[in-house]
């Protein structure tokens, strides 16, 4: 939330060139954490030869016990780390399918285990001895689906339908989870909505980790940030796009404009 109170001006904030300045220096080595995070294409395929035989924690490699804070910060993880579109090294171009297989099981897990009433009817199978996944099928279709379900909510969300356009995005997010722009608009449509911040919120960020390049989600969940004057988060918000981005001009009106990243008169 916003501090209140007088500020010298010797603690006044840095304005929005020096914090772009102070991201830029940090850049280079959060892109060396973010290319350390890649696997090998024999982990790939012991970790897809084990789908089967795992349960949702299994596949995210969880306690029984885990909270939802730490189920959503695995997932985001995995989510990173086995994304199809991530991996496009010689050796991974036969391995797609094993990918989207991987994808689609950690999103499912991830569905389920953060949907408490999903998770109760999920544990009781599992202790019963059943809860067995299914091998992913119609990988293709569910793609059409998914795409037809998107253009569905947006022309939804286009008429201002934004309750209606939350439905369809979600079921788009259902029939293919690895597309980061079903993400995104689901949590901008929750955005439009009374009382679905905080779910809104959740998508934005997810839709961030899954297109870690791409600009306009930042600004969107910056703006989002600034709409409930939460200006700290939105500042850190801005400041990671920055290291992204290829020309940071586009951020720093961002932040100019929402008045962000500079000091105040009081």
């Amino acid at each position: 939330m916003i501090e209140t109170g007088g500020v010298k001006p010797e603690e006044k904030r840095a304005p929005a060139a020096e914090a772009m300045r102070e991201a830029a220096d940090a850049a280079a080595a959060e892109k060396a954490a973010l290319s350390a995070q890649t696997i090998t294409p024999e982990q790939l395929d012991a970790a897809h030869a084990g789908l089967q035989r795992q349960n949702h924690y299994e596949v995210l490699g969880i306690s029984r016990s885990a909270a939802a804070p730490e189920i959503r910060k695995t997932y985001i993880s995995l989510a990173k780390l086995y994304h199809p579109d991530q991996h496009f090294r010689p050796e991974m171009s036969d391995r797609k399918e094993r990918l989207t297989d991987l994808f689609h099981a950690i999103h499912e897990a991830y569905d389920t285990l953060t949907d408490q009433a999903k998770r109760d009817r999920y544990d009781s199978e599992l202790a019963r001895g059943g809860a067995k996944r299914r091998p992913v099928e119609h990988v293709q279709d569910n793609r059409s689906r998914a795409a037809e379900k998107f253009r569905e909510g947006m022309a939804l969300f286009d008429k201002g339908d934004f309750w209606s356009a939350e439905e369809a995005f979600e079921w788009a997010m259902r029939f293919d989870p690895r597309i980061a722009e079903y993400v995104f608009y689901r949590g901008l449509a929750l955005s439009r909505m009374p009382h679905r911040a905080s779910d809104a919120e959740e998508y934005l960020v997810q839709a961030i980790g899954l297109a870690p390049t791409k600009l306009e989600y930042y600004l969107e969940l910056g703006r989002f940030y600034m709409r409930y004057e939460l200006k700290a988060k939105a500042m850190a918000v801005y400041q990671d796009a920055m290291k992204r981005a290829p020309d940071p001009g586009k951020v720093l009106q961002a932040m100019q404009d929402a008045g962000v990243g500079r000091s105040k008169e009081r």
